[in-house]
């Protein structure tokens, strides 16, 4: 017979206090309450991801963090959600992680093999330094037989599926005719040629393979943040901060503060006990949630469509007007997106006028004041 714990105790005394005073409609809203936030903080699709997560809750707790106005929510297999464990005011600090837990890009640059890359200027040679240096360290405390850092690693990602640089030949299909398709392989080539640059002269990075290094450096672009240590701007691993879902506009605020030698997070608004916690990923568009944090959203007002511009080849004055754009290029691409009043709209609809001119080419210098 399973036993139960603390809150199936005080639910069950709740229930008995409650059938003392049956007609009393608060209490039986609060009893409502109490069992459906029971039913989903109980619900746990993968009992072992569970208990990943709290070992690394009581890892986190030892060494200083504060987070007890959060709990979380296991929607699914690789699916969970930051949730509200009580009221909280606007202006409230509701996490607080301390310096000894994050995994900084300064960490990474001075670890075995990430100094072997440093001595190498890897940081200014590389397409994706940041991410490169960052992955090394995950993937050689990935090999650390005691860790300091095994009981966060250990509950990041194991499945990189949702990447669209590892779709299947057949999922790749589905975005026959996208302009998506280029960037997709533009990543894919980006993270060959880092791999290669760092293998060819750093021969203990063999280690790990391309596939191992592009499911880690992928897993790092989607959660490091970018904070400020003691006026030195830096990136790194927050545990717990990094499983906020996203949401626009911002509910939260994060940065790191000097004076708690720490990273913290605060409230920008009031949110209810139950209400899912969520972090600003951004104003960004569809192509990039999918290419570098593997989901879309249904509802993107920042979603872009990339047009390219070409000038006519016939062109009696494209010459002049290359002149005027002080360009050698016959083509622009913009990335235009669907508000009207976004700055990119109106520079689009005057660069389509410009390239499309073709009357009294005078007056192209006059406007530009080379006349």
């Amino acid at each position: 017979m399973k036993v139960p714990g603390a809150n199936e105790r005080a639910l069950q005394l709740f229930e008995k206090a409650c059938e003392l005073d049956r007609d009393n409609p608060e209490m039986n809203e609060l009893l409502t309450f109490a069992r459906e936030e029971l039913k989903e903080d109980s619900h746990v699709p993968v009992p072992a991801e569970k208990e990943r997560f709290e070992a690394m809750f009581s890892w986190m707790k030892e060494g200083g963090s504060i987070f007890d106005k959060l709990k979380l929510r296991y929607y699914g297999p690789d699916y969970r959600g930051v949730h509200a464990a009580r009221n909280i005011k606007k202006g409230e600090t509701i996490l607080y992680v301390p310096k000894n837990e994050i995994i900084t890009l300064e960490m990474a640059m001075e670890s075995p093999i990430g100094a072997l890359m440093a001595a190498r200027n890897f940081r200014q040679r590389l397409i994706s330094p940041k991410h490169s240096f960052l992955a090394t360290y995950i993937m050689q405390e990935r090999r650390k037989a005691n860790s300091f850092f095994e009981k966060y690693i250990d509950i990041l990602p194991k499945a990189f599926d949702n990447f669209p640089i590892f779709y299947t030949q057949e999922e790749r299909t589905w975005l026959e005719g996208s302009p998506f398709q280029d960037q997709i392989s533009e990543k894919i080539r980006d993270i060959q040629q880092d791999y290669n640059t760092i293998c060819a002269e750093v021969p203990e990075y063999r280690q790990f393979s391309l596939k191992e290094y592009s499911e880690i450096r992928m897993m790092v672009a989607s959660r490091i943040f970018g904070i400020q240590v003691e006026g030195v701007k830096t990136d790194g691993f927050v545990p717990y901060a990094d499983m906020l879902n996203h949401k626009r506009p911002r509910q939260t605020s994060w940065t790191y503060t000097d004076d708690r030698e720490g990273f913290i997070i605060e409230a920008l608004e009031d949110i209810k006990r139950g209400e899912q916690v969520y972090d600003s990923y951004g104003k960004k568009c569809n192509t990039r949630f999918l290419l570098n944090y593997g989901f879309i959203n249904l509802d993107n007002d920042a979603n872009e469509y990339p047009f390219t511009v070409k000038m006519a080849d016939d062109d009696p004055f494209a010459q002049q007007k290359m002149e005027i754009l002080n360009t050698t290029h016959v083509q622009r691409t913009f990335r235009v997106q669907v508000d009207f009043q976004e700055a990119i709209m109106s520079k689009f609809i005057s660069y389509l006028r410009f390239v499309e001119f073709d009357e009294n080419i005078a007056l192209l210098y006059q406007i530009k004041g080379q006349w």
